[in-house]
């Protein structure tokens, strides 16, 4: 149904092909925003030919990730990053399989929509950056089957006074050796400090010591944790007068009685203090 008014009426069947995303676009006529009845029509439909050999379908698995500004919505464009972590591969150092999707680590990609095709029966990874904003992760497990993964990546602008917890971020025993599964938060910190060269961060350490003193030993250790971080971002070439590090010790525990494995790690933890 049209109703009468200017402009041309329009109407086409367009093929379409599986994983891909359309945007029908509408001009709003309506003060109120009413008026719009839209109707789609699709049909599968499928060809047989003779006398060729059945070729062995693939599953394929697309993830469609679309960044965005979580204060106003608006598109923002940044860039992606996707490492695999399956949990059989997460630590060792030369399983990590890292696909650079349109950008390079210090630039920007000029997009704010990626369609990446990845493997079936994974964990990923997903890193996402954009000059002015956090960084956002998510882990994404594929299945067995054909898939679209739909990835709304919300970024949260930079404040000074704002604080970012790293995840993942694990050492060996009580040391400040990192554990190869750090790899990927360290990665994704790396290349959130090349994509905003002017803020400047105190980077935290923390340690999990409940029902005891916070004793020298303890601010010794988180402060060397928070050390290694340092040291990891300044070896990779961002400069020293962007960062400082401080050790807590247990004095800033987020759980004070932990009961729970989860709750003892997060604890045991490092932070991103935005000073500047």
């Amino acid at each position: 149904f049209v109703p009468s008014g200017r402009g041309p009426n329009y109407c086409e069947f367009i093929d379409v092909k599986q994983g891909n995303v359309y945007y029908l676009v509408v001009d709003n006529y309506s003060k109120q925003g009413r008026g719009h009845t839209v109707h789609f029509y699709y049909k599968g439909f499928s060809e047989k030919v003779k006398d060729k050999p059945k070729k062995k379908t693939v599953p394929k698995v697309v993830l469609n990730i679309v960044l965005t500004d979580s204060g106003t919505d608006n598109f923002v464009k940044g860039g992606v990053r996707i490492i695999n972590v399956d949990p059989k591969e997460k630590d060792s150092k030369s399983t990590y399989n890292e696909y650079m999707i349109s950008n390079v680590l210090s630039d920007i990609a000029d997009t704010s929509h990626y369609e990446i095709e990845v493997k079936e029966n994974s964990t990923y990874d997903i890193q996402c950056n954009a000059h002015g904003f956090f960084f956002y992760t998510q882990e994404v497990t594929t299945g067995t089957k054909p898939q679209l993964i739909n990835v709304d990546a919300r970024l949260s602008k930079i404040k000074a006074g704002e604080k970012l917890t790293l995840q993942n971020i694990n050492f060996i025993g009580d040391s400040a050796e990192f554990l190869p599964s750090s790899l990927p938060s360290l990665e994704n910190l790396l290349n959130f400090m090349r994509h905003n060269s002017s803020i400047k961060i105190e980077i935290q350490g923390h340690v999990n010591a409940p029902n005891s003193p916070n004793t020298k030993e303890k601010r010794i250790l988180s402060r060397t944790r928070a050390r290694s971080v340092y040291n990891y971002l300044a070896h990779h070439g961002i400069e020293e007068s962007m960062m400082k590090y401080k050790g807590y010790g247990n004095k800033q525990m987020i759980y004070p009685r932990p009961t729970t494995a989860e709750q003892n790690e997060s604890n045991r933890r490092v932070d991103i203090l935005i000073i500047e």
